[in-house]
């Protein structure tokens, strides 16, 4: 296992604080359900394939924004306090998505965070003019995307575990290097040790479900 380091983030003024260690018995489906009390998480499982397209399993949890929309009406959740506008939803998407935005550092895995979520078929109605004739029965929203400064990463190649947070989510860089260092090591706590129970940074509320 290696010690927390970090490195920085250009061109942003944040650092990535990570720490390493060996996969043993661990599985994504079982870190998965320890990081259960930071949820709503998402887990990118890798297929069995080649040493490349099988490498990667990505787990995400902590939300630090949340970001839904139904036609033009957009629901953003960040520290517990929602917020409602009516605009074009791949806009406002596409402008959250550049301002957490930073060069991958290389040589690190191609996931340390980032947006992850989906677009339902009835977004094509913002590229052309179709029918609407299915019933929305479901009432699910068009597009969800989880906004996560926060990451494990399973390397089943090198058979090592990257434990990553960038704390982006505190718009003050010393205040985001004290979150991510805290998240680092509250995480490989609760991987390590989950019979004590889970560990979660004061600072970060749960985030919605779709609605």
């Amino acid at each position: 296992m290696t010690q927390l380091q970090a490195i920085p983030l250009p061109p942003s003024p944040y650092r990535l604080f990570y720490q390493t260690l060996p996969l043993q018995d661990l599985t994504p489906a079982r870190a998965y359900e320890l990081l259960e009390p930071r949820a709503p998480a998402v887990l990118l499982e890798s297929v069995k394939g080649t040493a490349q397209t099988g490498r990667y399993s990505l787990l995400g949890a902590d939300p630090f924004l949340v970001f839904q929309s139904r036609g033009e009406q957009v629901r953003l959740h960040r520290n517990q306090q929602p917020k409602k506008l009516k605009t074009q939803p791949l806009k406002a998407l596409k402008a959250l998505l550049q301002r957490y935005r930073f060069a991958h550092p290389g040589h690190f895995p191609p996931f340390l965070g980032g947006a992850v979520g989906y677009f339902a078929y009835d977004i094509c109605h913002f590229f052309e003019r179709l029918p609407c004739r299915a019933r929305d029965d479901l009432q699910l929203p068009e597009m969800f995307f989880l906004f996560l400064d926060s990451a494990l990463v399973f390397d089943h190649r090198e058979k090592l575990l990257w434990i990553l947070s960038s704390g982006l989510r505190e718009e003050d860089p010393r205040l985001a290097a004290q979150y991510a260092r805290g998240w680092v090591k509250d995480t490989l706590h609760l991987l390590r040790a989950p019979q004590q129970g889970s560990a979660r940074p004061s600072s970060s509320p749960r985030a919605p479900r779709p609605q």
